[in-house]
């Protein structure tokens, strides 16, 4: 009866022996599977969920340019934004939708390449129409910035920064005849801006209005009709004694001494021999550049032990990179998100203020949602 109960104790004991440790989902003995190593500053970071109170913490969300922002953000659990000692990663969506609508991530999180997102740059949208007395054969607009120029009737353009730019379009008809029209004007600041109406165009007796706007009113205004005559009046009925092709140029000062301006090729009636080439400028809008949205860019934070922040989002040297190597599909999120599982490796230079260290060597695996 004793050697029984022996027995049934070995046994006992040797069931209960060869059971192996459980570990959560997130920790397989001592490694982590959402972690992020990098060196900043040269120091050596290691950052992983599961262990010493971290989360992998995965949010889905649109911007406020309307862009999706697939994010992952390794830190302390219940330390809310900007928690010390964390690393946040986010990705967007190559394209703008809807607030608040589903966006799959396709190929917002394939393997490849992305950029790193610049701070906002912003710039100018200017809206150009030409005219020509004639069948044209070619265009050819120069727009003031040294960027390059346009071939088409109406052509939209970008300008990087307000400022004063000399804007020429050169048409050549089909009968060979070439006529230019170039204005000067201003881009962002006051949106001072004027330009040339005729009624009538192509008769003896035209009337010339001045349209102008921005700036610093009250106006004062004095045309050149380009033969030898002038006039002080914003709106001026002018007749031509001789038949041809004449530069009319309006002049006008604001209130603060600004002055601009704008001239206006006509030419009169039975007059075959003059080709007349003219343009205006009918809009000048704001404009975010797509890099400055971050289509399909990327934009690494890093909170210090102290906290202070440190981002990416800067103009970033050539060494700099960020790579997803592989993504797969992943459980739901503790808000019932779907996720992405992503391995990711990259180098940037990070920025607070001032002051810029270098993150080295980065090599991560995170979780990012979706919807």
């Amino acid at each position: 009866m004793k050697v029984t109960k022996y027995i049934f104790f070995f046994l006992l004991l040797a069931a209960f022996g060869c059971q192996k440790k459980k570990y959560p989902e997130s920790v397989t003995l001592n490694d982590a599977m959402f972690y992020s190593t990098f060196t900043v500053d040269n120091q050596a970071v290691k950052l992983s969920a599961g262990i010493d109170g971290y989360y992998m913490y995965s949010a889905f969300a649109h911007d406020s340019n309307n862009v999706a922002n697939f994010t992952g953000t390794i830190q302390k659990e219940n330390c809310g934004a900007d928690c010390p000692a964390s690393l946040n990663v986010q990705i967007n969506n190559w394209n703008v939708s809807p607030t608040n609508s589903p966006v799959a991530p396709d190929s917002a999180l394939m393997a490849g390449p992305r950029p790193y997102i610049m701070n906002a740059s912003f710039g100018y949208q200017a809206v150009f129409r030409s005219s020509y007395n004639g069948n044209v054969l070619s265009r050819n607009w120069d727009f003031g910035d040294s960027t390059g120029g346009s071939s088409l009737a109406n052509p939209v353009h970008i300008y990087a920064r307000a400022g004063k730019y000399r804007v020429t379009v050169t048409i050549t008809g089909s009968s060979g005849c070439v006529s230019s029209s170039s204005n000067v004007i201003e881009i962002g600041g006051s949106n001072f801006r004027t330009s040339v109406g005729v009624s009538q165009p192509g008769s003896q007796t035209m009337q010339f209005s001045a349209i102008t706007s921005g700036g610093n009113p009250a106006y004062n205004y004095h045309w050149d009709f380009g033969d030898s005559t002038s006039s002080t009046d914003p709106n001026a009925l002018h007749t031509y004694r001789l038949r041809g092709g004449y530069q009319v140029r309006l002049t006008v000062t604001d209130a603060a001494s600004h002055t601009l301006v704008s001239s206006y090729n006509v030419a009169t009636l039975n007059d075959i021999s003059s080709c007349v080439t003219n343009f205006s400028v009918t809009s000048v809008t704001p404009y975010l550049s797509p890099a400055s949205m971050g289509l399909s860019g990327v934009i690494v934070k890093y909170v210090d032990a102290s906290g202070t922040v440190f981002s990416s989002r800067n103009a970033q040297p050539g060494t700099s990179f960020f790579e997803i190597v592989s993504e797969e599909p992943f459980d739901a999120n503790e808000n019932g998100s779907a996720t992405r599982k992503l391995h990711i490796r990259f180098k940037c230079k990070l920025f607070n203020g001032g002051k810029s260290v270098d993150l080295d060597n980065g090599d991560a695996i995170i979780c990012v949602a979706y919807n």
